[in-house]
C-alpha cells in the first residue's frame, strides 16, 4: 500500500484498514476525514493527533479490543489465516513459544492488573519475549491507574504506528 492508494480507497475500505490498525472506528473516521494525506509521515503524524484527540472512552474502547498478552488460545485462533493474523503473530506470537509456567504468570497477573485497573495490560509486544512482557507487566501492575491509562494509551499508539508502517510496507 502506498499513500497515493490510500488516499483514494473507498471510504469503506480505508476505515477497515485503519480499524485494524488502531482498534477505533471513531479515530479511522477521523483520520478517513483528513485525506488526502502528502505522505505516509503526515499519515502518521495525524494518526498520533487523533489518537490524542480522541475522547478517554474512545481510547478505552480501543484498548479492550486488543488480546490479552499471552492468551495463547485466542493468539492460535488469530493466526489461522489472514492479514490481521500475521499482524497479531507478527507483535505477540513469540508467547506460543513460551513455557506454560510463564503462560500462566501472564494469565494470572494479566487478571491481577485488570481488576485492579479496569482495563487489560496494552505493552507493544513486537520483538519481546513472553518474560521480558511479564517482567513489564509486574513493573507496571501496583502503579496508579492513570498512569497506566497513560502507559496503555502510549503503547496503542506504538502499536497503531507499527501496524500503519507494516502496511505501508507491503507492495
Amino acid at each position: 500500500m502506498n499513500i497515493d492508494r490510500f488516499n483514494t480507497l473507498e471510504q469503506k475500505e480505508a476505515l477497515e484498514l485503519l480499524i485494524r490498525c488502531g482498534q477505533s472506528a471513531l479515530w479511522s473516521k477521523n483520520l478517513v476525514a483528513l485525506r488526502p494525506f502528502g505522505s505516509f509521515d503526515e499519515l502518521r503524524a495525524n494518526a498520533a493527533v487523533e489518537w490524542q484527540a480522541l475522547p478517554d472512552a474512545e481510547q478505552h474502547k480501543a484498548l479492550a479490543l486488543h488480546p490479552l498478552i499471552g492468551d495463547v488460545e485466542i493468539l492460535k485462533e488469530k493466526f489461522s489465516d489472514g492479514r490481521e493474523n500475521r499482524l497479531a503473530k507478527s507483535e505477540q506470537g513469540q508467547v506460543l513459544s513460551s513455557s506454560e509456567a510463564v503462560i500462566e504468570e501472564l494469565a494470572q497477573q494479566n487478571k491481577a492488573y485488570y481488576e485492579r485497573h479496569g482495563f487489560i495490560f496494552i505493552v507493544y509486544a513486537k520483538g519481546k519475549s513472553a518474560d521480558e512482557m511479564l517482567q513489564i507487566l509486574n513493573m507496571r501492575i501496583n502503579n496508579p491507574t492513570a498512569a497506566e491509562f497513560a502507559n496503555a494509551a502510549a503503547e496503542h499508539q506504538r502499536i497503531t504506528q507499527s501496524r500503519l508502517q507494516d502496511i505501508f510496507d507491503e507492495s
